[in-house]
This record gives C-alpha cells, sequence and structure tokens, in this order.
C-alpha cells in the first residue's frame, strides 16, 4: 500500500520510540549532600521527612488504551489486526459480540475509539480507507464513511481523522484532515493538510481548538495547526505543540521549547521560554490553586531530565523554574515517559525511563528540592 510508506525521519523516529526497559531491580534514597551523579541532592533531613513525601513513582497513563467504553468498567471494543475480526470483550475476557471485518489495524493508531454508543473502526475495503461504525451494543454496521482515517480523535458530536498517507485520501489528490459527525458518518468540515512532509501525530484538542501536527525535524522545524470547531485555523506554529490547555478565553500552549498564551487570533499575548529546548518532547501542564500554572518539558528519546516551571498565567511571568536532573546514563537508543503531579503542597515528579526510573518532591511555592528517590 503506497500511501503507507514511512519517511526515513519516521522510521527513525519510531523506532526509537519502541525500546522497552527492565523492571526495576533496587531502590535507594541519596542521603542529603550526597555526591550521586546519577541524582540531584536530596534535602530531606529525615528519613521520617523522606516517608512523609510519599515519594512513590506515579502511575503514568497508558496511551495506547484503545477502545475503553465510557461508563462501562473493563469492557472494551478490540481490533485483531489485519484480517482478523473486532470484538467487544468483557474484563474477565469472554467475548460479547464479534464483528468480521478484513482490512483493519492498518491505520495510525488508535484503530478503534469508542463512545457510549458506536466503536469507530479504521477500516482498508474496496481498495478504499475509511472509517466503520458499529453499534456498540451489538457490533452491527451502522455506517462506513470512505476518507482519511489516522489519529482519530473523538470529540462531543465530531470524529477527527487525519490522513498520514500519500494525499490519495482526499479529493483531486488532496491531504486533508476530515471532521465528521459521530451520527451519521456525514462529514463537518474538513482542513488542508500540507502535501509533503506531513505525518500527523495525535491530534490534540482543549476547549474545541484542536492540534494537528507533523513530526519535528532534528533542526527544530515543526509545522503544526490549530483551529476550530468550524475548520478554520486559527493559529500555524514552526514547532512541536506538547500539550494545550484553556485559560479565560484563550489558551495556554506547551511547545518543545516556550509556553506561550494565545487568543482566538493574532500574536502571543506572551512567552515564556524554557532554559533549552527538547527534540521529540514530552510534557504538559496544568492549573494550581491560586490560579498559577505549572508545565513542564523532556525529552521523550534522551536522559534529559525534566524542566519544571511554575507561571502567571495572566502575564506569562515565571514564578520558578528548577531541573529535574537526569539519570546521567549513556545511551543511543532511549525511551523517557514523565508525570508531575500535585501532592499536598508538594510537586511529585516521576521519571520512568530506559536508564531507570527516579522520583522527586519539589516544594510548589520555591520549586526546591526536597528530595529523590532512585529506582534501578
Amino acid at each position: 500500500m503506497e500511501r503507507r510508506n514511512l519517511s526515513v525521519l519516521t522510521f527513525l523516529t519510531v523506532a526509537a520510540l519502541m525500546l522497552h526497559w527492565s523492571p526495576a531491580q533496587s531502590v535507594a534514597f541519596d542521603p542529603p549532600g550526597a555526591a550521586n551523579p546519577r541524582s540531584n541532592l536530596a534535602h530531606a533531613k529525615e528519613a521520617s521527612e523522606i516517608a512523609d513525601l510519599s515519594l512513590v513513582p506515579a502511575k503514568i497513563p497508558d496511551s495506547s488504551r484503545e477502545g475503553i467504553i465510557p461508563g462501562i468498567r473493563g469492557d472494551r471494543v478490540v481490533v485483531y489486526r489485519h484480517e482478523g475480526p473486532v470484538a467487544r470483550i468483557r474484563a474477565d475476557g469472554d467475548k460479547r459480540w464479534v464483528t468480521q471485518m478484513d482490512g483493519v489495524g492498518f491505520a495510525r493508531s488508535p484503530n478503534v475509539t469508542v463512545d457510549a454508543n458506536r466503536a469507530y473502526v479504521a477500516q482498508y475495503l474496496n481498495n478504499q480507507v475509511g472509517i466503520t461504525a458499529l453499534d456498540v451494543r451489538s457490533g452491527r454496521v451502522l455506517w462506513r464513511s470512505p476518507g482519511p482515517e489516522d489519529r482519530m480523535l473523538l470529540k462531543g458530536d465530531l470524529l477527527l481523522a487525519a490522513d498520514c498517507g500519500g494525499g490519495t485520501d482526499g479529493p483531486d489528490g488532496g491531504r486533508w484532515l476530515l471532521a465528521r459527525r459521530v451520527d451519521s458518518g456525514k462529514e463537518a468540515f474538513r482542513v488542508a493538510l500540507p502535501l509533503k512532509d506531513f505525518d500527523a501525530l495525535p491530534i490534540l484538542e482543549a476547549a474545541n481548538l484542536f492540534v494537528v501536527q507533523t513530526h519535528e525535524h532534528p533542526g527544530g522545524k515543526g509545522d503544526a495547526l490549530l483551529f476550530d470547531r468550524a475548520g478554520r485555523v486559527r493559529h500555524r506554529l514552526d514547532r512541536q505543540v506538547v500539550a494545550l490547555m484553556a485559560t479565560g478565553k484563550d489558551w495556554l500552549v506547551l511547545t518543545n521549547r516556550d509556553v506561550i498564551r494565545l487568543g482566538l487570533d493574532g500574536p502571543p499575548r506572551w512567552t515564556a521560554p524554557f532554559t533549552h529546548g527538547e527534540w521529540i518532547a514530552g510534557g504538559g501542564l496544568f492549573p494550581l490553586s491560586g490560579a498559577d500554572v505549572v508545565a513542564y518539558l523532556y525529552g521523550a528519546i534522551s536522559d534529559s531530565g525534566i524542566q519544571v516551571l511554575r507561571l502567571d498565567p495572566a502575564t506569562g511571568r515565571k514564578r520558578w523554574e528548577v531541573k529535574c536532573a537526569g539519570l546521567g546514563v549513556q545511551h543511543s537508543k532511549y525511551r523517557h515517559e514523565a508525570l508531575v503531579e500535585v501532592v499536598g503542597a508538594r510537586l511529585k515528579v516521576t521519571s520512568r525511563a530506559s536508564g531507570g526510573t527516579f522520583v522527586e518532591a519539589l516544594d510548589a511555592q520555591t520549586g526546591r528540592s526536597l528530595a529523590r528517590r532512585l529506582i534501578d
């Protein structure tokens, strides 16, 4: 299938992200002032204080949880790739229904996404890509809609999907992101995508502002389109968008090198840069009590450590900025995931990577490192 050819850049990126690591073997606490090259200094004064910080690694959300049916504990819709069926599986493993569907499992993930009424399955049928909707209760086919099927995202009454191939999904050879009505599969709107070098990443959304983007080049150039529910492109950024969140009538956008505040139109209201950018970045944004926001950034394929900052979303002024150091390991291929969360008056930073796992506690008011636990 010609439309499935990957660029060299995409291949290298995927290969780098596919590395698995060994389970944790041991746990160590860094004593105050310890000269450990694989950790920050720990500032906890006593073992009891360390225990009070609850330095247990957070469970980082599984990004591959396709097909979970909302509101029904444990049930999910599973696609058996390529020539297999699609089935609804109960938590105990029993099948509620099975629908035979050829040509499934070829799309950029997810290959299935589910709401309370329908399961939407990417399918290649009769030499044409598209999406097929099944009744989530019976598995009966409800509708089929030809066109883009990659990177599906459900948002209310809309189902969005991009064309990650060679542009064969669109009319006159164009390449598109297509929004469908979930009840009928009919087109709601479409957004034109670049014809060359645009293999879409997962679609992001916050408060009805959507982001479709391609992989960032090693030199730092990206291409991200931010558009509204009518399909109108409101902003276009030259770098990777990692996360976004609504604030008032605007949006905070975390990129691979800064946090910016955008209105629906016009230039950024302010920009708050990180100390250094990351190539193939991960990270997140979340509010704190008192109206401030925490942003964090890390390299998804490197022992980068984690940059964390707290800022005023109204002005972009930084309250503080710190870096939780990486493990100091040598590597070629590497996989790295991280999560920052609020625990009382502290921030708990969890880093899980090919080289090991660490948890670090920060004072939410000052950013000061309180303690760090290393898990090899």
